[in-house]
């Protein structure tokens, strides 16, 4: 006979009652057998009769309940509402059983147990009911107690800077949400009496506005922001509206937007902004630029001039102290939205939805906002670059006026010593030298110098390209009456770096012209447009294959018709 134990609990009372009652055991003689040869592995052994030894309960994996708190009668809730409650003590666990399981069928259960609640409860009590809560483990893996660097926000001598609070919340807001992006709202002055002024924004609808705000707000400025907005995959043909859609100058406490596609008459420009833009004396700053201004001339007439790229500055900045990365200074465009995320500390809004919407019609807020952010995003650069220029010894000289065709004043490259000469450009002799005079240290440098170097004769290589490019288009003006062409510059660059690289691709060509890349179908324009109006003689079978492959069917049988029938195809 088998004794065991058997618990009750009163739910009236709160009790525990514990009864012993029998059971007969049931053998069958395969089990017996089995017993016998397996003695050493069995729970028991009959042969050595049945012994029971002291009860050992397990450690409880939770706290001991109070079942008069979970099951209270009505008389107990009176009594506990007359009677001055009171806190509950903290439950200490159980110290846990140091003592050799009985058998491994127990000390087993108890290890399943454990693993199948990791999840910890707590008690809490409050008043008649009991609330458990998870207790808050920390994430493996992750350190709850490393401190964040400190991220100071850019400030500079203008009246203008952005709020320190409202840059931290943005830093701290989720990546990519709507709250985390740098903007224009964020900067603020504060005035004599202690009261802080916005940067306001004025978009004006006609000519007459337009010559209002230029005149009263931007006309005695010495440094504005430049930028233009206009409809994506715009034609010649469809005039100012839809290729300078929108105009933005920035100035540190003012933005203006001139929505030129929205003007009621066909005069578009307005005597006092032509006068700003035409002034050299006064700075018009901004990212890819030139590229603006030269369409601001082709299509209202203005010649923009004191124009400064600021991918001139930032890379002379970044790399005029290292002699080895000297060598990446160029004219290639450095995007606006790199530049800000880097100096200025947050990102910048560039969602393509908005940045290829239509600008021809009425703007929408996420449009305004996004338009304006662009033109004070380049006059905050402008400033916070300069700034470090004049506060750098030796101090570089500053970047030349983008339409003066200059090069960027690069440092000159001081003297090195043979040995040092002989580092950089034979890293085996480190290698293989059996002096301790050189550190593994040493070595990683000399490597990472030989990886910039590689990285600057390619952009070396990338400017000598654009460059040969621009000598043709300059050669083919030149040959014109007058120096007209029948296609925009562009268009006739694109096609002659395309025709003398066959190992360049439109993507290759859309990568090598600006950062961000031009869109691929952007390219295949400029080169289809500059052999469709300069008559240009061109590979047919690589026209086919890299151009003509990717068109829309519509354009190759409507607007380039007659080079598909040069290709032989129907």
């Amino acid at each position: 006979m088998l004794a065991g134990r058997r618990r009750q609990v009163n739910t009236t009372t709160g009790t525990l009652t514990t009864s012993t009652v029998s059971t007969a055991p049931s053998m069958h003689p395969d089990t017996t057998r089995r017993s016998n040869s397996s003695a050493r592995t069995a729970l028991w052994n009959p042969t050595k009769r049945i012994k029971f030894s002291t009860e050992v309960e397990p450690p409880s994996l939770y706290p001991s309940l109070d079942f008069k708190r979970f099951f209270q009668s009505q008389e107990a809730a009176a009594l506990s509402d007359t009677s001055q409650t009171k806190l509950p003590q903290p439950v200490h666990s159980p110290k846990p059983d140091t003592r050799k399981p009985p058998n491994s069928y127990q000390a087993n259960q108890c290890v399943s147990s454990e693993r199948t609640t990791a999840k910890a409860m707590t008690e809490k009590s409050t008043g008649t009911y009991t609330v458990r809560q998870q207790a808050q483990v920390p994430q493996r893996g992750i350190s709850t107690n490393k401190s964040q660097p400190i991220v100071e926000p850019p400030m500079t001598s203008l009246d203008f800077n952005i709020s320190k609070e409202l840059f931290e919340a943005a830093r701290k807001q989720p990546k990519d949400s709507p709250g985390s992006f740098w903007s224009h709202t964020m900067y603020k002055s504060t005035n004599p009496d202690g009261t802080t002024q916005n940067v306001k924004v004025h978009y004006c609808t006609s000519k007459h506005t337009m010559e209002h705000v230029c005149r009263n707000y931007f006309l005695n400025e010495p440094v504005l922001g430049f930028d233009l907005e206009w409809v994506a995959y715009a034609k010649r043909e469809g005039g100012p509206r839809e290729n300078v859609s929108l105009i933005q100058i920035a100035s540190p406490g003012r933005i203006g937007l001139f929505h030129v596609a929205m003007f009621p008459k066909n005069d578009f420009v307005a005597p006092t902004f032509r006068q700003i833009m035409e002034d050299p004396s006064v700075e018009k700053v901004g990212v890819h630029i030139q590229a603006d201004c030269t369409r601001l001339r082709n299509f209202l007439g203005v010649k923009t001039r004191g124009i400064f790229e600021l991918s001139h500055l930032y890379k002379l900045l970044k790399h005029a102290e290292d002699k080895q990365r000297r060598k990446l200074i160029n004219k290639v465009p450095v995007a606006l939205a790199t530049q800000v995320h880097e100096l200025l500390k947050l990102p910048l809004y560039k969602d393509q939805s908005v940045r290829s919407s239509n600008w021809s019609t009425s703007l929408t807020s996420k449009q305004l906002t996004y338009s304006a952010a662009d033109a004070y995003a380049g006059l905050q650069l402008y400033h916070v670059l300069e700034e470090r220029r004049l506060a750098m010894d030796p101090r570089p000289d500053r970047p030349r006026h983008a339409e003066l065709g200059l090069p960027i004043p690069i440092p000159p490259t001081p003297a090195v010593s043979d040995v040092e000469s002989d580092l950089g450009s034979d890293i085996e002799s480190v290698q293989d030298s059996g002096s301790d005079e050189f550190s593994d240290g040493s070595i990683e440098e000399v490597m990472q110098e030989l990886v910039e170097a590689e990285v600057a004769n390619q952009a070396a290589a990338r400017d000598l390209i654009i460059a040969a490019g621009e000598t043709k288009v300059a050669q083919r003006r030149a040959s014109r009456p007058g120096g007209r062409l029948s296609v925009s510059p562009s268009a006739l660059r694109t096609f002659y770096i395309w025709q003398a690289n066959a190992d360049l691709t439109p993507a290759d060509v859309a990568r090598l012209l600006r950062d961000p890349p031009l869109q691929t179908g952007t390219v295949i324009g400029y080169i289809l447009d500059a052999i469709r109006a300069e008559k240009l003689t061109f590979p047919k079978d690589r026209l086919q294959r890299e151009v003509l492959s990717l068109l829309n069917p519509t354009l190759a049988s409507g607007k380039y018709r007659s080079i598909v029938k040069q290709c032989g195809q129907p």
